[in-house]
């Protein structure tokens, strides 16, 4: 019976010094071989790091980019960590994200467009026992620490959203809470636009609710809840953030443009003195169009179905 040997994926690059920028000196992989078939022709690699063999290839036909691979390893945020401390300008990972199927993940995009995703399968539930995201709720350990248990002087974040099962905030802002030493966790809430009045009402009067992340489509019936709004969200009109203040009311802010403008900077772009065409003109569009006014770009055209927005 034949047998088989394991898979290489072939990923198309364009530049040979990004390639080896990317693949060798950020994540590390060592060079196996080259190949051309004459000067100035199409480079062909192999590259390998620990078990995984990856080849790179400037001909045309080999493959299109894009692609994605998924390859497994024993210890995502380690990795995570070593390519953090490197100073690469175009990608800064975060750590590993904890999936609904049990799996710690952490992506990385080289400069052609190909995302590599490093798979680690995810320990054993212990600690805190059940943390919440959007679709599941999931415990998530760093390392060897596990994460608290909650207790009755545990601070609460909502985000509020309809549909909800898809947002991933509650896993990473409770991570967050716990490495900056606050004992706090964020929750995912499902509220339809009918019943954001009661919602916010209680919320309001819940003493143990310090903030609140707001998602579609609440974002502009939310700005009126607060007793005070930012000054990007006063021309916007919307929040996606909700901060208790001292007198127990609610500070609104709006950082979706901030996030955008701040990835794009962080990702070797900038949007000043350039043209942009901006697609969809809701909450998260609106501040993402005041973002790049402030930012300097030459010129800004939008598009929305919804010719009111």
């Amino acid at each position: 019976m034949s047998s088989f040997g394991p898979i290489v994926p072939v990923l198309r690059i364009f530049d040979e010094r990004k390639a080896r920028e990317f693949y060798l000196d950020f994540l590390g992989f060592k060079l196996d071989f080259e190949h051309r078939f004459g000067a100035n022709f199409p480079l062909y690699m192999g590259i390998s790091m620990s078990g995984c063999i990856l080849h790179l290839s400037e001909h045309h036909g080999d493959a299109c980019p894009g692609a994605k691979v998924r390859i497994g390893c024993d210890d995502a945020g380690s990795f995570a960590a070593r390519l953090s401390a490197k100073d690469y300008a175009y990608a800064r990972p975060g750590a590993p994200e904890r999936t609904p199927w049990d799996t710690l993940e952490l992506t990385v995009t080289d400069p052609f467009g190909n995302r590599l995703t490093f798979v680690q399968e995810a320990p054993p539930v212990t600690g805190l026992g059940d943390m919440p995201t959007g679709a599941k709720r999931l415990e998530i350990r760093n390392g060897a620490d596990s994460l608290p248990m909650p207790n009755g002087a545990t601070r609460l974040h909502l985000i509020v959203g309809d549909p909800i099962a898809h947002v991933k905030s509650p896993a990473g802002m409770t991570r967050n809470f716990i490495a900056r030493g606050r004992n706090a966790m964020c929750v995912p809430m499902h509220v339809a636009p009918a019943d954001l009045d009661m919602v916010m009402a209680a919320a309001g009067r819940t003493q143990n609710i310090d903030g609140i992340i707001v998602t579609v489509p609440h974002k502009f019936a939310c700005a009126a809840y607060c007793a005070d709004l930012s000054p990007r969200a006063q021309v916007l009109g919307a929040v996606n953030i909700m901060r208790r203040t001292a007198t127990g009311g609610w500070y609104g802010d709006m950082l979706d443009g901030l996030g955008f403008v701040a990835a794009i900077r962080a990702r070797g772009g900038e949007p000043k003195d350039k043209r942009a065409l901006l697609i969809g003109a809701g909450g998260a569009g609106s501040a993402i169009a005041l973002a790049l006014l402030d930012a300097g770009v030459a010129a800004l055209a939008i598009h929305d179905a919804d010719a009111v927005r």
